[in-house]
Parts: structure tokens; sequence; C-alpha cells
């Protein structure tokens, strides 16, 4: 039998040796200790408080719910590695839970025969199931899994019509709603490419060469921009030979090969039309960008876009709760609101690209990123961070030293990365750890069985304040906390350069060898930005422990392939300056 909701969350903060009285900081302990004893539910406010107070994150969440109950599957693995039948059991095995709304159930047994189909093969889909993909996919603001899940299976045998429609869609989108559908962009504009379509070929040309420069949207893009300068490189008709040889010398082998394989099947398929399929867009149903995901309003939205009745969703609540939730007027629970996203295919990682307060930190995060981006306009004050800072401070009283300190400065970290004219490097508030907050991070470290998310958040916003003091000592504590395959691991290796960075700036020469052990080649990791990570983090320590003609020669080719790879922001020349400036350094010391 399963844990309970509360019983995991107090597996998950007695493995981080964090006491119920820290846990219920700013909360009732009764009721704290109810929940987890699986005797109550407890309000979203209260779930965003406790989460933060244990150090839990929204992948934390997703991971720990999905040892419980699957998700619906990513599917990016195997379409990567061609390996369609194998999504197809992993859906198989889903369905078998019964979790989601059995509408929907009944759409993906439907969809499930084309995604055991080559996709080259050439058949059609039914007019009536075209119809309700056209209505199923009409908002793609919020598509996630499920919705990757109906484009990769069933686009491929579309008509022009419906294809084209949802690209229009997908294209619409602006801002951050566009960048956090970036995996949608590509595996759409990929399956459409199979179609030997000029007209849709012109439009997703036009379409990517006026998307991908945005720079605004680097920072989503950029993990996905080799699949993007393939897609306009098939689009106009030419050559992807320079992506795919930077792809493989940079260790993406697998993506190569998935790009080199869509190269090949492009226009493999005849057009054909649907002449009656309709577009049953409803604006009322467009759901804000800004919107808040785990609330009534938005959750009735997603449900009528779904095509849903309150009746197809409700679980241990009545029709008339959820009809009251839906209407803004009261709220669900946190375990019934958890279990109405399950019902209607909603993964917990769609919180990351909506404004839910998740934990107190995500919310003065929030905050930070709000003042900075409207410093002058709404013409903020040093002092007004300053008052926010003191602000969080007095939500964190119990917290260990190290934990709190971490807190503070990713605050004004990400301040200063929203707005660094208002926090400057020099500003007293942005300021290196002192060598007593140093060690308080590394004991807190040191104090934790493995890490979460958010603690890796949390590095990630401090690991540039740490010194070579220690250095050596906190990059020990954290790789050996690292649960391997796990969210952590792929946040750690997102970001991994950074460690390096640190080793040569400060000349803690002792921990290259253990960053250059911990960081490999790993087959699980398929997104090419990891793996290039990865790279550089080897080359670069090549060239700091060996100034030679063929370490010169390799990081050049480094350089020149990340250019080549992501051509619309300084990504290169960062790296650039790292394999050139500290090359031979380590021989100096």
């Amino acid at each position: 039998m399963g844990q309970t909701l509360g019983e995991l969350f107090r597996a998950f903060r007695t493995q981080r040796h964090i006491s119920m009285k820290q846990a219920a900081n700013g909360l009732n302990t009764a009721t704290i200790s109810r929940f987890e004893r699986g005797q109550g539910d407890i309000s979203l406010k209260i779930a965003g408080q406790l989460m933060f107070n244990i150090g839990m994150g929204v992948d934390d969440l997703g991971e720990m719910l999905g040892a419980q109950t699957q998700g619906f599957p990513n599917g990016l693995q195997e379409i990567i590695k061609g390996q369609r039948t194998a999504l197809a059991t992993k859906v198989d095995t889903f369905l078998q839970q019964q979790t989601c709304a059995e509408p929907l159930a009944a759409l993906i047994r439907q969809i499930q025969p084309f995604l055991r189909l080559p996709e080259t093969e050439d058949r059609h889909l039914p007019l009536t199931l075209e119809q309700t993909l056209a209505d199923r996919l009409a908002y793609p603001s919020k598509w996630s899994n499920f919705e990757l899940y109906l484009i990769s299976s069933a686009v491929p045998f579309a008509s022009h019509e419906l294809t084209t429609l949802l690209w229009q869609r997908l294209t619409a989108l602006t801002g951050q709603t566009l960048g956090y559908q970036r995996q949608a962009l590509w595996r759409l504009a990929l399956v459409a490419l199979l179609h030997n379509d000029k007209p849709l070929y012109a439009q997703i040309a036009a379409d990517m060469q006026r998307i991908s420069p945005i720079p605004a949207l680097q920072i989503h893009f950029n993990s996905v921009m080799p699949q993007f300068l393939a897609i306009s490189a098939i689009a106009e008709h030419r050559d992807p030979a320079p992506i795919l040889g930077a792809l493989r010398r940079v260790g993406a082998t697998q993506l190569a090969a998935f790009l080199d394989h869509s190269v090949q099947t492009a226009g493999a398929k005849h057009a054909w039309h649907n002449q009656v399929i309709e577009d049953h867009y409803d604006s009322a149903l467009a759901i804000d960008p800004d919107a808040k995901l785990m609330f009534g309003p938005t959750l009735a939205r997603l449900r009528k876009q779904r095509g849903l009745t309150v009746k197809d969703v409700i679980g241990d609540w009545s029709a008339a709760a959820q009809s009251r939730f839906e209407n803004g007027k009261t709220t669900l629970g946190f375990h019934s609101t958890l279990t109405l996203m399950q019902r209607l295919l909603v993964p917990t990682s769609q919180m990351q690209a909506a404004t839910d307060a998740t934990s107190t930190f995500r919310r003065y995060r929030l905050k930070a990123y709000t003042m900075a981006s409207n410093f002058q306009q709404a013409h903020y004050t040093r002092d007004d961070l300053v008052n926010l800072l003191e602000e969080f401070r007095r939500t964190t009283p119990n917290f260990p030293e190290g934990l709190r300190v971490m807190y503070q400065a990713g605050l004004t970290t990400a301040f200063h990365w929203a707005a660094p004219g208002a926090l400057p490097d020099h500003d007293p508030l942005y300021a290196d750890a002192t060598p007593s907050e140093q060690k308080a991070i590394v004991d807190y470290f040191r104090s934790l069985t493995t890490l979460s998310s958010q603690d890796m958040e949390l590095l990630n916003l401090n690991i540039n304040r740490i010194d070579q003091t220690y250095y050596d000592e906190l990059v020990t504590v954290v790789l050996a906390r690292i649960k391997p395959q796990s969210n952590v691991a792929a946040q750690l290796f997102d970001n991994c350069d950074n460690f390096i960075y640190g080793a040569v700036y400060f000349h803690v020469d002792s921990v290259i060898p253990k960053l250059t052990a911990a960081f490999t080649h790993e087959s699980w990791l398929l997104s090419w930005w990891p793996i290039c990570e990865v790279t550089e983090l080897q080359t670069l320590a090549q060239v700091y422990q060996h100034d030679t003609e063929a370490t010169r020669q390799a990081a050049a080719q480094l350089i020149a392939d990340t250019r080549t790879l992501c051509p619309f922001d300084n990504t290169a020349n960062y790296s650039e300056h790292w394999l050139t400036a500290y090359r031979g350094q380590c021989r100096q010391q």
C-alpha cells in the first residue's frame, strides 16, 4: 500500500534531519503532525510554507509523487532514441493506474495504435479524430507531457490543415510563454516536416528565423537550439552537416543521430487535406500567462479546454465543492488539488512556469525579480531590496545558519542577475560570503543525507561566493550526496562548469580530479546542454593543467562548436574567456 501525501512529506523531512519544530515554523504544529500521519489535508498556503520549511522544491514534489503514482510519460528519451513502441508500452502502464479522467484515457487509447506505427507510414487520421485533436490542442500556453504525446504519436499522420493550425497557434505565443513551450516547438516542427508540404515548409522556415534569435528567450532556447537550427536547415533546404558535426564533437551523439534521422525522413510523406476541420478556439478559455496554476478558475479553464465535465474530474469531494472552487469562492485542500491535476493530466512541473508561490523562497524570489525588472519604472530604491531581505529574514528564525545565508544571498543574486545596474558587483549586499558564512554553508550540506532541488537552486545561486578556503570541502560534500539520475543530478550537470570555474579561478587544484571523475558523458543525458557543459569542464581541466598545442586545439574546437550550436548569445564568448585565460595556470602554482 502506498504512503499518503503527508507520510511522503514526513519521509522527506526526516531524511533531511529537519525537526518538527523547524517544519512547523510559522504554522500550527498539530496541523502538520496530523497531515504527516495521513489524518488530514492542508491548504495550499500551508503547503507552500511547509515545502519551504523542509527545503522541498517543485521538482522534489514531482519526483516524490512519481515514486507513488507514475505521471504521464515525458517520452523525450523514447522519441530521441526512435523507440515509439517503448513509449506506447509506458503509456499503457500509465493507463492501468486509472488516475486521469476517463474521456482523456479514451482519447489516449484511440491514439495508441498510431504511436505503434513507423512515423513515415502513409496512414491518415480519421476526420473525427482530427477534429478532436484540433479541439484538445487549441490552447498551447499550457501544453505539457500529454499534449507532446499527442503531437509525437498522431501528428505524423495529420492533414496539412491540422498541422498548420497547430503550428500557427503555437508560434502565436509570445514572451516567456513561448520560451516555456520550447520542447513543443521542435517536436511539432520535426513531425510537420515529415510531409512534403511546401507552404508549411516556408511558414516553418520564416517562423524559426523570427523566433530563434529573440534575445530575452535565449535562456529558454539554448537547451534546444541545435534542434531549432536543424529545423531551419531542413525547412530552408540547407545542409545541416555543420550542426550535426558540432553535436558529435561536443559529445551529444544521441541527439545528433536523432536529428540526422529527421533529416533523412524529411519530406518522406505526401501532404493530404481535410476540408472539414474547424477551429473552435474560445478566447474565454485562454489562460493568462501570469495566472496561478493551482487556482480554481485556472483549473476550470484547463478542464474545459480538455472537454471535460465537473463529474469527469472530481475525486473524493463533491461536484458542489468543485464548482465553488472553480468559481474562486473557496479552495480545495493540497492533496485534493494535486489529485485534480492528475485527473487533468497537468504535471506539477507546470507550477514552475506559473506564478504559484509553491514555497516561501519562490514567493520572495518572484518579488525580488519583479522589483528588479521594474526597478526604474516603479521608482524602487536599494532600501526596498533591503526591506524585502529583512522581511524574508524574519521568516527563517529557526533555520540552520548556512541555509539562512544561502537564502538571503540567493535573493540578492537573483535581483542582481535581473538588474545588475541596480545592484552592482561592488555593492556590500552582493559581497562574497565571509569565512564563517562559508563554513556554515559547508556544515549545512554536510548535515544532509541527500540534496533536494531547492538545495541545488541555492547552491547554483551561491557557488560563486565560496573561495579557496572551503571550495574543495564544499565540492566534496556535495558530490557525495547526489542521487544518480535524479532531478537533482540533472540540475547539477546543467551547471557543472560553474564548479570548475571556481576551482581554476582560486587555483584549488585538488578539486579538479574530483570534478573530472564525477562529470562524464552519461547515457541518460539527452539534452546537448549538460553534455556540452561536461565537455567544457573536461577541456578546461586539460587546458588548465597542460598548455599544449593539443589542448589549445581542443579548446578552440569546442569554442567554435559552441558558437555553431548557440549562435544568438554570448555563451561561446564566456567559454572562450575561461578556456584561454587560465590555460597552463596549474603549473605556475
